[in-house]
């Protein structure tokens, strides 16, 4: 946060802002800061093979016989939502 508040304190756009507004993004960039910490903490500890890879990279060749629609409902999470 400190780093964060350096940043607004040498920016003249941040320093019309009010005292609010400038807490409210002193709190919102923690906590984005933090929740992407976590975030890669939990990746590296699950030692996955490619840590980068995505929905989008998969290759949906006829051999590998995936079916795409179904990856993606799958990938959009609605099943949980659903109570699936």
């Amino acid at each position: 946060m400190a780093e964060a508040y350096e940043e607004q304190s040498s920016n003249r756009d941040f320093q019309r802002m009010d005292f609010d507004e400038r807490l409210a993004l002193l709190v919102d960039f923690e906590h984005s800061r933090r929740k992407n910490g976590k975030l890669h903490r939990l990746i590296q500890a699950a030692s996955f093979i490619n840590s980068n890879a995505c929905i989008e990279d998969i290759e949906y060749h006829a051999d590998r016989r995936l079916n795409k629609e179904q990856i993606l409902k799958l990938a959009s999470g609605t099943y949980i939502l659903d109570g699936h």
